[in-house]
């Protein structure tokens, strides 16, 4: 679905990461196209940059791939995550970051799903001047409903958004459902408030989108 030239630079295991370079969930794709895919079906069938309702949001941008996980569903995060991650894709030239990993609280564990010093590292880097104009944004989480009862029986489960979205220089992003439940969140989309430690945390997410019946691209169909 990505036209030639879209990368910056061959997608890439960070060092110290046990990833395994490759898509084997599909997930890497589907986010990837989400956000720049560049679509050659539309109303000009066979063409490369021009725009479609198939495209990313920012078709024409380009990207960085950095490959952290490591089998189905689970990730290796180096060592020192942020300067593997963060700093070196700011010193490709990367400045939007999407990481769609974190740190959830699935089991209502106090010490998940908090204000930590995971948090404290990112906020920590977003407020360096040397990297003033690096914009993060991480998934809000898949922990807001319970997976064994279909919707819309679904109770929504509060404050368990991952500890990397609880950041308060980060861009956290959630999910809602499509069409005439566009104002009702996606099932599995992880829900606020933040757990900073105080009775009454702060409102996340800062945005939400679709995240339900939508065309998406990804390794397996090759599209």
């Amino acid at each position: 679905m990505t036209a030639p030239g879209k990368f910056f630079l061959p997608p890439y295991v960070p060092t110290g990461s046990g990833g395994i370079l490759g898509d084997e969930y599909g997930h890497g794709d589907a986010v990837a196209v989400s956000a720049l895919g560049d679509s050659s079906v539309g109303p000009f069938p066979g063409v490369y940059g021009t725009p479609n309702k198939f495209d990313g949001l920012a078709f024409n941008a380009q990207l960085i791939m950095q490959d952290i996980g490591y089998f189905v569903d689970s990730v290796s995060l180096p060592s020192d995550w942020i300067t593997e991650l963060f700093v070196r894709a700011y010193n490709e030239g990367a400045r939007i970051q999407n990481s769609s990993w974190g740190h959830g609280n699935q089991y209502n564990n106090p010490f998940d799903g908090t204000y930590s010093f995971r948090t404290q590292l990112i906020d920590r880097f977003l407020k360096d001047p040397q990297y003033y104009d690096s914009v993060q944004v991480f998934a809000f989480g898949n922990l807001g409903g319970d997976n064994n009862i279909p919707p819309p029986s679904v109770p929504y489960r509060p404050n368990t958004l991952s500890d990397e979205a609880h950041a308060k220089n980060a861009i956290s992003v959630g999910g809602d459902r499509n069409g005439a439940q566009r104002n009702v969140m996606y099932t599995y989309s992880s829900r606020g408030p933040t757990n900073d430690g105080i009775q009454i945390g702060r409102v996340k997410p800062d945005l939400v989108s679709v995240g339900s019946t939508i065309t998406k691209g990804d390794s397996f169909a090759n599209n």
